[in-house]
């Protein structure tokens, strides 16, 4: 899930350590990399900054960094710790990117794979100079991940959660090495577990209607296990929000940024039910309308597309799933209920005549044909 840390609302300070570590990456991984710089990667500059590893002075003033900065910022205090967090981007990115095409084979990210190569192995091999077994132990961590979403294996969301979690916190058990740290490495291993727990738990909350429809693999078995998944998301990170307050105090930077995704989990709904606004704008119908048409063209779906054709040698695999009972137990169901309680209170209820609205806009474009309501939101609001 590229782009899970994105709080909201951000702060001036976050938006001035986004556009340092725009620089950083930019500079020191190419300017075509830049559309993978990660919020994931904010949040480790952030934790330097916590641990005092990073100067606070050395951030620029101004939000975005409008790709300027000519200062080499290769020799600034900050080099390690900038390098790091651009490394770790790019390994995010090319994990998706290798995800896309495994899963779609996307002629797009096969493209962006092959543009990248070069700077996905420089951040490869600038980590593996943290560890030379670097490659094995991300590869047994991708690999376990794949084994369990093999076709007929039932899989508890616990257990699927774990092979990034894992990741996670061994990545961030590096970067005490790179922040010259090691004795925080225990704290940073637990920060990266609570996010990468949160992380997966979160994607297949959001992709479980669309997962569904497509016959692609989701541990969950209904919709009230993605509720339960939201909620196993938010206290991973109220958690991690925890552990960034006790070892880098109450000010910390990343325990600000976890606490504020957490409350916008609160605010998301697996149904993708959210107000819609009476009158969108041209752009943003067209938008969703594109989004909307392939989907349901790549799941033969489109209204126009007519019927598909049944073929025995393009068969989905079946894929089994655990009871919902296998799910985590809350940790903090209270604190949970607040935070969903608090978000319904913000957003009111979704007014009948903004539904029409936007259905008329959207679904009457014949997007709605043949089950393709399951993935629109406003068809599903409406229903």
């Amino acid at each position: 899930m590229f782009g899970f840390l994105r709080p909201i609302p951000q702060s001036d300070d976050y938006r001035r350590a986004y556009a340092r570590l725009c620089v950083h990456q930019r500079q020191r991984l190419g300017i075509r990399s830049l559309p993978f710089h990660s919020y994931e990667a904010i949040f480790l500059y952030q934790l330097a900054l916590d641990a005092g590893a990073v100067d606070a002075g050395c951030l620029p003033r101004q939000r975005c960094c409008k790709l300027g900065g000519r200062a080499n910022v290769a020799a600034a205090g900050d080099a390690e710790v900038g390098m790091f967090c651009a490394s770790f981007a790019l390994l995010l990115a090319s994990v998706k990117i290798d995800d896309d095409i495994r899963d779609s084979r996307s002629a797009l990210a096969r493209f962006a794979k092959f543009a990248l190569r070069n700077r996905i192995e420089q951040s490869k091999n600038y980590l593996r100079k943290y560890d030379p077994a670097f490659d094995r132990t991300v590869g047994q961590f991708l690999g376990e991940h794949h084994r369990l979403e093999q076709p007929g294996r039932a899989v508890t969301l616990a257990e699927y959660v774990e092979p990034t979690a894992q990741a996670f916190g061994y990545l961030f058990g590096l970067y005490a090495e790179a922040i010259r740290q090691p004795d925080r490495r225990d704290a940073l291993q637990t920060i990266g577990r609570h996010v990468g727990r949160a992380l997966i738990a979160f994607d297949c909350a959001a992709d479980w209607h669309r997962d569904r429809l497509r016959g692609e693999f989701n541990p969950l078995p209904d919709e009230s296990a993605a509720e339960r998944s939201l909620e196993f998301c938010w206290n991973q990170l109220s958690d991690c929000a925890d552990v960034a307050r006790v070892r880098f105090g109450h000010r910390s930077r990343a325990a600000t940024t976890a606490s504020r995704v957490a409350d916008r989990i609160a605010n998301f709904r697996p149904t993708g039910l959210r107000t819609c606004p009476a009158r969108p704008s041209a752009w943003a119908i067209a938008k969703q309308v594109v989004e909307r048409s392939w989907l349901a063209l790549t799941t033969g779906q489109l209204a126009f597309a007519g019927p598909r054709a049944s073929n025995d040698d393009d068969e989905r695999p079946t894929y089994a799933v655990a009871p919902a009972t296998d799910l985590p137990k809350p940790t903090d169901a209270g604190g949970w209920r607040r935070a969903k309680q608090k978000s319904t209170d913000l957003e009111g209820p979704i007014p009948s005549q903004k539904r029409q609205d936007c259905c008329g806009n959207t679904c009457m474009a014949g997007l709605c044909a043949e089950g393709g309501c399951e993935v629109c939101c406003c068809c599903l609001a409406c229903a």
